[in-house]
């Protein structure tokens, strides 16, 4: 959450907490009741919506821990191809067996395949210098692999977008409650510095 999202969600807290101190802001039957009682309301909903939004924000770290032992597992095993295939000396591969550091994920996932087409041809040379009999296949389940963690990080992320749209609506529904109710606060307290200095205290962002 932004930090002036945080400033406002704790400002709609504090007015909310501090009914008594406003009695006659809040008296029965008044506007300023049914606002303090639609806030009460909206500081619930902005807490739900909060712990949602940290519920998605601490699902895309997960998952971005997956990701990044899922690359460095994928780019292992390119490696060790690559240089298993220089070691062989057969010619024509070095344009096609192109080293995998640096390269953007998606990128990652076309290099894998392109590596498996391209050793398939001389795969029982590659095994002879110490591939396992199913490289090939294992690479291909790496990057199925790495390809799920990413597809997997696209929809938390979608998630944790649209926690956060949530929360910014309850948020402004929060300040608008928060706004009305000053106009009434200053209005009741106008004689009194006291109070409105308290006010000032309580709704600052």
């Amino acid at each position: 959450m932004k930090t002036i999202e945080t400033k406002r969600m704790e400002m709609c807290i504090r007015v909310g907490e501090n009914r008594q101190a406003f009695p006659l802001a809040a008296a029965e039957g008044s506007r300023g009741a049914e606002i303090y009682d639609e806030l009460g309301q909206a500081v619930e909903e902005i807490r739900s919506s909060a712990y949602e939004q940290s519920r998605a924000q601490s699902s895309v770290r997960e998952i971005s821990a997956t990701i990044e032992a899922a690359r460095e597992e994928l780019e292992r095993q390119l490696d060790a191809i690559r240089k298993t295939v220089r070691s062989t000396g057969i010619t024509g591969t070095e344009e096609k067996f192109l080293p995998a550091r640096a390269v953007p994920d998606q990128g990652m996932l076309t290099l894998a395949r392109t590596y498996g087409n391209d050793a398939f041809p001389f795969k029982a040379e590659l095994v002879k210098r110490g591939l396992g009999a199913d490289f090939i296949n294992d690479l291909s389940e790496a990057s199925q692999a790495f390809d799920a963690a990413l597809n997997e990080r696209s929809q938390r992320l979608g998630r944790q977008v649209g926690a956060t749209a949530e929360l910014e609506h309850k948020i402004e529904r929060g300040l608008r409650l928060a706004r009305e109710l000053g106009v009434i606060v200053r209005n009741v307290y106008a004689d009194d510095p006291a109070k409105l200095a308290l006010w000032e205290s309580v709704a600052h962002v």
